[in-house]
C-alpha cells in the first residue's frame, strides 16, 4: 500500500509540472487584401505557445454569424508550432456584398478567435453599349435660327449619350435623353455659321462605349425680305440684312464665296426659254447652281439644282417650259457652296405672241432690273418692291416696260421696210427713179 501511494506521488510529480507548462494558442485577424469583384485574400497571424496548434479561417454575410462562431470554416491546417503568418483566398464572392471573417487557432490548452472583420467586395464593371443613331428631324435649319432637334436611334442613355455636330457655328443649348430610342437636344445655328452640311453623332461614355454612324444636318442660308424702305424708281429697291453678325465670316471665307454673273436668255418661244449664267468659283469647294425666276420681281419660281464643280468659271444652263405666251419673265443666277450663296443681277425677256414673233425688240432681254449684283459681302441681299401693295408696284414696272416695248416694235417695223437684198435694192431704186420722172413730168406740166 505504501508503494502504491509513492508511485502515484511520483508520477504526479513528473506530469502536473508538464501540464502546467501547456498554454493557450494566440490568434490576431489581419486586414483582408486583393480584394475584386469576386474574391479576396484573408489575413492573420498565430503563435502556438510551442503547443502543437491548429489554425483555420471562418467566414460568413454576418457579423452575429461570424462573431457566434457560425461561420463557414476554410484552410483548417493541423500541428502548427511556433508564430507567423497565414492567409487564404475566397473565391466566388458576389460583386458589390460585405463579408466577415476571423481566424482561429487551437492547441490542447484552448481555442482563441481572433476578431472579426469585413470587407466589401467591387462593384462589377458595366460596359456601356455603343449607340446607334438612324435619323434626324429637322435634318436642317437656317442661319441665326433655335429649333430643336430629334435623334431617333437605339442604346441611348442619359448620363452616358452626348450629341457632336461637327465644324462650327451651332451651339447645343440643351440635350434631353427622352428613351433609349430619343435624345432632343436644343441648337441655336449662328448668324455668321457657314452654310452647308454637319455631321451629327452620338457618342456614348465608356467603359465600353462608343461612337455611333453619321447623319447630315444642313445649315442654310437666310433669306432676309423687308417691308417698305427709302425712294427709287422702278418701283423696286435692293434691301439687304443689317445684322452685322451677317458679316463676321473670316476673309479666307468670304475671298473663297462663289460669284454668280446671269446671262441673256436664248432659244426664246411661245412658252419656253433657256435661261444663262456663270459660276466663277473661288476655292475647290463642289458647287452647285440654279436660277430663280417668275412673272414678277418677286422671282417664285426655282429651277432644279446642278453640279456645276469645284473650281473655276463654269457656264450652266436651265430650259424652262410651259411659259404663257407674250409674257415678260424676271430671272437670275444662284450659285452656292460651303463658303456662301451669290446671286447675280435680274434680267427680263419676253415670250412670243401667238403669231410666233417677240413684241418688242428682242435686245429687251438685255434690260437689267436694278443693275446692280448681289452684295458679295451679303449672301441674304434680295430685290422686292418698294412699297407695301406689291401688286401696285409689279404692274408699275410692267406698264413701263410696255411703253419701252411698244417703241421697240415701232423701231423693229421700220428695220423690217430696209432692202435685205440686191434684188429689193434694185426695185427700190426703180421705183424712187419712177417718182422723180412723174414729179418732173407734173412740174412741167403745170408750167
Amino acid at each position: 500500500m505504501k508503494i502504491t501511494t509513492l508511485v502515484v506521488i511520483g508520477l504526479a510529480f513528473i506530469v502536473l509540472p508538464a501540464m502546467a507548462l501547456a498554454a493557450t494558442p494566440t490568434a490576431i485577424t489581419r486586414p483582408a487584401t486583393s480584394i475584386v469583384t469576386d474574391s479576396a485574400v484573408l489575413n492573420g497571424d498565430y503563435n502556438s505557445n510551442d503547443t502543437a496548434t491548429d489554425v483555420w479561417f471562418e467566414w460568413g454575410t454576418s457579423y452575429a454569424q461570424v462573431f457566434s462562431r457560425a461561420g463557414t470554416k476554410v484552410n483548417e491546417i493541423f500541428g502548427l508550432t511556433g508564430l507567423g503568418p497565414i492567409n487564404y483566398q475566397l473565391t466566388g464572392l458576389t460583386p458589390d456584398t460585405n463579408y466577415y471573417f476571423q481566424i482561429v487557432a487551437s492547441n490542447s490548452a484552448g481555442t482563441v478567435p481572433g476578431a472579426v472583420r469585413d470587407f466589401k467586395t467591387f462593384i462589377a464593371p458595366v460596359s456601356n453599349p455603343a449607340p446607334i443613331l438612324t435619323s434626324i428631324s429637322p435634318a436642317s435649319g437656317t442661319q441665326g435660327q433655335t429649333l430643336d432637334v430629334s435623334l431617333t436611334g437605339a442604346d441611348f442613355a442619359s448620363g452616358i449619350s452626348s450629341v457632336n455636330f461637327s465644324g462650327s457655328g451651332i451651339t447645343i443649348n440643351s440635350t434631353t435623353v427622352s428613351s433609349s430610342v430619343l435624345i432632343t437636344v436644343n441648337i441655336t445655328i449662328s448668324s455668321s455659321a457657314i452654310v452647308g452640311n454637319r455631321d451629327v453623332t452620338v457618342v456614348n461614355s465608356a467603359p465600353g462605349g462608343g461612337t455611333s454612324g453619321v447623319q447630315t444636318f444642313t445649315v442654310n442660308a437666310t433669306v432676309v425680305i423687308n417691308s417698305g424702305g427709302g425712294g427709287g424708281g422702278g418701283g423696286v429697291i435692293l434691301t439687304q440684312n443689317n445684322n452685322s453678325n451677317n458679316n463676321n465670316n473670316s476673309s479666307a471665307n468670304t475671298s473663297l464665296k462663289p460669284v454668280a454673273a446671269t446671262s441673256l436668255a436664248t432659244s426664246i418661244t411661245l412658252d419656253s426659254a433657256k435661261l444663262g449664267g456663270v459660276a466663277d468659283i473661288k476655292g475647290t469647294s463642289t458647287t452647285t447652281a440654279y436660277f430663280e425666276y417668275g412673272k414678277t420681281i418677286l422671282l417664285s419660281g426655282t429651277t432644279p439644282m446642278q453640279n456645276v464643280g469645284s473650281s473655276g468659271a463654269v457656264d450652266f444652263y436651265a430650259t424652262l417650259e410651259n411659259l404663257s405666251s407674250n409674257t415678260i419673265y424676271y430671272f437670275r443666277a444662284v450659285v452656292t457652296n460651303q463658303y456662301g450663296v451669290d446671286r447675280g443681277v435680274i434680267r427680263i425677256f419676253k415670250t412670243q405672241n401667238s403669231a410666233g414673233t417677240i413684241t418688242s425688240d428682242e435686245n429687251e432681254t438685255e434690260n437689267i432690273v436694278q443693275n446692280v449684283d448681289t452684295d458679295t459681302e451679303n449672301e441674304n441681299a434680295v430685290l422686292e418692291p418698294e412699297n407695301e401693295n406689291i401688286g401696285e408696284d409689279v404692274i408699275s414696272v410692267n406698264e413701263d416696260i410696255s411703253k419701252k416695248s411698244l417703241l421697240a416694235s415701232v423701231v423693229a417695223g421700220a428695220r423690217n421696210l430696209a432692202p435685205r437684198n440686191m434684188a429689193e435694192w434694185l426695185f427700190l431704186a426703180s421705183v424712187i427713179l419712177g417718182l422723180v420722172l412723174l414729179a418732173r413730168h407734173l412740174f412741167f406740166v403745170a408750167v
